[in-house]
C-alpha cells in the first residue's frame, strides 16, 4: 500500500527483502477489521486459511465466521497476545470452520528486534492507515 500488487508475487529473495522493508514502514492502527480480508481469502478458493491475531475484531468478522454456513475450507486460528475474549472468538472461529486454535508467541529474536525497531502507533486519520479514526487535532 498504496501501490498493491495486482496478483500473486513470487517469493524471490528480492521480493522478500522488499516486503521486509515495507513492513518496517507500516504503522499499527487501532481497530481490527477482518471481514474484507476473509472474504478475499475465501474468494481465492484456498485449501486452508490461517488467521493470526489477538482476536479483538472491531467489525463482524467473528460473527460472520461463526454463523451457520456451507463452507468447506478449514479456517485455523493462531492467537498471539490474546485476552480471554479474543481467545474465545478465535476458538469459536476455528471450531465453526473445521479448524484448530493454537496459542503462539513471538520468538526471543523477534522480541529483541521489536525493541530495537519499535513500530509507530497511529491513532489519527491519515492518507494510508487509520481512515476510520478521528481526524487529526489542529
Amino acid at each position: 500500500h498504496p501501490r498493491p500488487a495486482r496478483g500473486f508475487v513470487k517469493a524471490t529473495s528480492r521480493n522478500k527483502e522488499k516486503l521486509r522493508a515495507w513492513l518496517y514502514s507500516v504503522q499499527m492502527c487501532l481497530k481490527t477489521k477482518g471481514e474484507e480480508a476473509v472474504a478475499k481469502a475465501l474468494s481465492l478458493r484456498p485449501d486452508v486459511i490461517y488467521i493470526l491475531g489477538d482476536g479483538a475484531f472491531t467489525d463482524k468478522t467473528a460473527q460472520v465466521l461463526t454463523k451457520p454456513h456451507q463452507r468447506i475450507v478449514p479456517i485455523n486460528t493462531l492467537g498471539m497476545e490474546v485476552d480471554g475474549k479474543g481467545e474465545k472468538q478465535l476458538k469459536a472461529i476455528a471450531a465453526a470452520n473445521m479448524g484448530t486454535y493454537r496459542l503462539v508467541s513471538a520468538s526471543n529474536e523477534a522480541r529483541e528486534s521489536a525493541k530495537k525497531h519499535p513500530i509507530p502507533r497511529n491513532n489519527t486519520k491519515g492518507p494510508v492507515w487509520g481512515v476510520t479514526l478521528p481526524p487529526p487535532k489542529k
